[in-house]
């Protein structure tokens, strides 16, 4: 396999140039691709996987915010939430969010502070509610502690949510795990020796107290990824429109860079970048329904193998309450391992489909080993799990494999422009091809009329500047109104002509006649110039890449303003595409050809009266 210091750099310009001629090589061998162009397999492999997703992307079978509902619904939701009511606010928490590690210790400490100081202050035993049936009252404090508590949360997923980046949610559990647990346990040892409590030990109490919010601080991660995995894809999304947004000439100047530095070549060997270069998720992706089973099987036989085990032994000895405590903690590392399973088995599917059926899989895949009669599992614990099994399947699981999906669209994307700052050869050939496919949009016929006022010139001089403006402005008033009944698109207009695009001939030419049949009247009742507008009027049939409003050069335009310019003052030109599909419109071919196009000159370039 060649080095990438061994690659002629003309090698993935010759890759590039053949993927955009020939589409349906997206699915060759990368294998052949890489011998036949002297391309390293690797940097093939990336490029394929990008212009499957461009096709993906026009063929709407892609995780895109415009055309998935549900994904449009929740992400606007979410960012009609967070965006700030104005800019101070906003400068003030972009500000206050720049660490988000930081903020999130911060924000936890001053939410305890906020709950200590509640919990000292004269009203803080007033009851607001009190239920006398169960002997349940919720005082000021309570209600004022969970406000704080809540809030706090809301406003460090939202931090997370700003950033994008799911290592931040995974470093905010932590923090917060080992503030909320330090103070838990100093309470505990406080308390014990002030009390002496003897009920259990103490050191069993912190023990408990640690494991119960680690279960916690998992659960706030995995909501907390969400939050990230959904800023992450709005900001790439935005920065895939931007993007698209840009001019023709703009990606023209993109392009001709990642080509210079494509031709420049890489002194490194091809580098790899995020998750999709990690051992175990490559492992996955290489044989995703065997890795699938293996691990499903792998996780869920340790219920009874492990908490099986411990279950046995509590058995003979009940007084041990480290089994029990034991056993607390396994269950919340298997909890956390399903979790971060079905995740992965999601992520690396890509697509919902695959995704969901693999999430399904695993899930059938763990539950299994549950069935083995040991350490009180077996078929009757099964069936006794089956309604929480079923409710799983059909509510998390569906969340789970979605965000998933958007986690795997983020980190290909992520992947992309971090090879790209790196100038990754492949990352580069990715992009270029990506330019390329905007470049040149999906073609479509139209029929182009190109119009020019003659000796325009003679008109404006020595005329009266203001007469001069508003007789033209009217003019092109006249063209745009006439257009717009034929169903034309002005693409351009100055002050003596305009061009306009239509979705058929026999419109573009019943707009011709029409403007040379109006123009009379027009300079009877509107026109202030001493001159009148004599117009001359081309037209072309041809193959336009794109949206023509925004092309700012095309052949098809081209041709149709040298046409015009040897139709005669009030007559209408047309090259033979044109001429063959309107039919028997009558008409006298010139001598002499424009562009390797035959015209023909309209013999009645008005309507009939």
């Amino acid at each position: 396999m060649n080095s990438l210091k061994e690659t002629d750099p003309q090698a993935y310009h010759h890759l590039a140039s053949f993927l955009r001629r020939n589409p349906d090589a997206i699915n060759q061998d990368p294998s052949l691709l890489s011998d036949r162009f002297g391309v390293p397999r690797s940097v093939v492999v990336e490029v394929l996987d990008s212009v499957k997703e461009r096709v993906s992307r026009r063929s709407g079978d892609t995780m895109t915010l415009a055309k998935n509902p549900v994904s449009s619904m929740l992400l606007s939701v979410i960012e009609g939430a967070i965006v700030p009511a104005g800019r101070k606010v906003r400068k003030g928490w972009y500000s206050t969010t720049s660490s988000p590690s930081w903020f999130v210790g911060i924000s936890t400490a001053i939410s305890i502070l906020v709950i200590f100081l509640l919990s000292q202050s004269f009203i803080a035993s007033h009851e607001l509610v009190k239920i006398e049936k169960n002997g349940i009252s919720i005082t000021t404090k309570d209600a004022a502690g969970l406000i704080t508590v809540v809030a706090t949360i809301i406003l460090q997923f939202f931090c997370y949510y700003r950033h994008g980046m799911a290592r931040y949610a995974l470093y905010g559990a932590l923090v917060n795990w080992l503030i909320s647990s330090v103070l838990s346990i100093v309470t505990v040892w406080y308390s014990a020796g002030e009390k002496a409590q003897n009920d259990i030990s103490t050191a069993t109490m912190t023990l408990a107290i640690a494991f119960g919010l680690l279960l916690v601080a998992a659960i706030y991660a995995g909501i907390g990824v969400v939050f990230a995995v959904l800023g992450a894809f709005v900001a790439l999304n935005k920065a895939e429109a931007r993007k698209e947004q840009l001019s023709r000439q703009e990606l023209l100047e993109r392009m001709f860079e990642i080509e210079e530095k494509l031709r420049q070549g890489s002194s490194e060997e091809a580098l790899e970048f995020g998750l999709a270069s990690n051992p175990l998720i490559r492992k996955v992706s290489s044989h995703p329904m065997m890795s699938t089973l293996a691990l499903g099987f792998g996780l869920g036989i340790l219920h009874p193998l492990v908490l099986g085990t411990i279950h046995l032994i509590s058995i003979r000895n009940p007084q041990n309450a480290g089994l029990e405590m034991t056993s607390s903690f396994v269950w919340i590392v298997l909890g956390i391992s399903w979790f971060l399973g079905e995740a992965m088995v999601g992520f690396v599917n890509k697509r919902f489909a695959q995704s969901f059926a693999a999430c399904m899989l695993f899930a059938a895949a763990y539950t299994i080993p549950l069935a083995i009669p040991y350490g009180g599992y077996g078929p009757a614990r099964v069936s006794m799990m089956y309604p929480h099994l079923l409710g799983a399947m059909l509510l998390f699981i569906p969340a789970l494999a979605y965000i998933s999906c958007l986690g795997a669209t983020v980190e290909e994307k992520a992947t992309r422009n971090r090879g790209l700052r790196k100038n990754d050869p492949g990352a580069l050939l990715s992009e270029l091809l990506d330019i390329q496919y905007l470049l040149t949009p999906e073609t479509q016929e139209v029929c182009v009329l190109v119009v020019d006022v003659a000796r325009s010139a003679d008109m404006k001089t020595a005329a009266d500047p203001f007469v001069v403006e508003y007789s033209f402005r009217e003019y092109q008033h006249l063209v745009a109104d006439i257009s717009d009944r034929y169903r034309g698109t002005v693409h351009s207009t100055a002050g003596d002509g305009a061009v306009v695009a239509f979705p058929s001939c026999a419109e573009g030419f019943g707009a011709a006649k029409r403007i040379q049949t109006e123009i009379d009247d027009f300079n009877r009742e509107t026109n202030r110039l001493r001159a009148p507008f004599r117009l001359r009027i081309g037209l072309h049939r041809g193959q336009v890449q794109g949206d023509i409003g925004k092309v700012q050069f095309t052949e098809v335009i081209d041709i149709a303003a040298h046409v015009q310019s040897v139709a005669p003052v009030g007559g209408i030109a047309m090259t033979e595409a044109v001429a063959t599909e309107l039919g028997d419109e009558p008409a006298v071919q010139l001598r002499d050809k424009v562009d390797g196009q035959t015209v023909m000159l309209v013999l009645n370039p008005t309507l009939d009266q």
